[in-house]
């Protein structure tokens, strides 16, 4: 009975690269270390985010990376940050971007510092012009821009009669112009895990598989809002934004009836502390709105 009900033990690993893809300032944590980290992901189009707080640092590796996230140094580059973290029988990558800023403090001796990351920050500082002519079909431009920043596309939607007229932009970066695309479509444009994908607004990714939520899942009481419902579940690494999801609970049968989709998630974690989790924001699909 208890082996259907134990949980496997906590797995994370951070990585921390000097540059981009150069070589690894920060490779892998030690026991004497403790990390906090908390990650964003959304169907808004809004960039993902991480906030990772280190502790047990020695004072000379804290320094460097506090002074790695200053702008005005000489040939500054973002230092790229991996975030691994699951259970040793299911892990896998909960956030990939640059560390904008460095902070750190020292509390009973203890050396800390505190890293803000941000995906595609890189792609921010790098302006660009692009131009189509007529009526082009969205999902061709979403295409396009996808390839411009490396990522791989998945189109929710599936119809090329969704056209824009005569698409312009002007020095601006392509991050940017996803966001105006969406603006002006009123779709769902967003990255996630090195894919952008577009869909209908409040609608899930038609191509992703259906998410099953059951009672060992769930961590505390989901909490009903006005389209959906909020659910903590046990950290999982393989949820995206956009996602199809069923919740199977014998404790809250109301919420079997309906389908919904993850407008948002969070994942939450502390090495040395009780939270390692998944917050889900559920909403109730073909609302429209979220």
């Amino acid at each position: 009975m208890t082996s259907n009900w134990s949980i496997p033990k906590r797995y994370l690993r951070l990585t921390l690269y000097e540059g981009q893809k150069d070589s690894k300032a920060l490779s892998q944590l030690t026991e004497d270390m403790s990390v906090k980290f908390n990650t964003s992901d959304s169907v808004s189009g809004a960039l993902n985010e991480a906030n990772i707080v280190i502790s047990g640092l020695q004072v000379k590796k804290m320094f460097y990376l506090a002074t790695s996230t200053t702008q005005w140094i000489k040939n500054w580059r973002p230092n790229r940050i991996i975030i691994e973290a699951g259970y040793e029988n299911r892990r896998g990558l909960i956030f990939d971007g640059s560390v904008i800023k460095g902070t750190p403090s020292i509390e009973n001796a203890d050396y800390s510092i505190a890293l803000k990351a941000m995906a595609m920050f890189s792609d921010l500082t790098q302006p660009k012009s692009y131009t189509y002519e007529g009526q082009i079909p969205v999902t061709r431009i979403a295409k396009n821009l996808a390839d411009d920043l490396g990522l791989k596309f998945v189109d929710g939607l599936k119809d090329d009669s969704i056209t824009v007229s005569n698409y312009n932009v002007r020095n601006q970066n392509s991050v940017a112009a996803l966001r105006q695309l969406a603006q002006m479509t009123g779709l769902d444009i967003y990255s996630s895990k090195g894919r952008l994908y577009i869909k209908k607004a409040g609608q899930n990714i038609p191509s992703g598989n259906v998410v099953t939520l059951t009672t060992k899942d769930i961590i505390g009481i989901p909490e009903p809002t006005e389209t959906g419902v909020i659910i903590n579940v046990r950290l999982n690494s393989s949820l995206i934004s956009g996602q199809s999801v069923k919740v199977d609970s014998f404790k809250y049968p109301q919420l079997k009836s309906y389908d919904f989709f993850i407008s948002t998630l969070s994942h939450n974690g502390d090495t040395r502390g009780r939270d390692w989790y998944t917050r889900l924001n559920l909403t109730k699909t073909g609302l429209g709105f979220y």
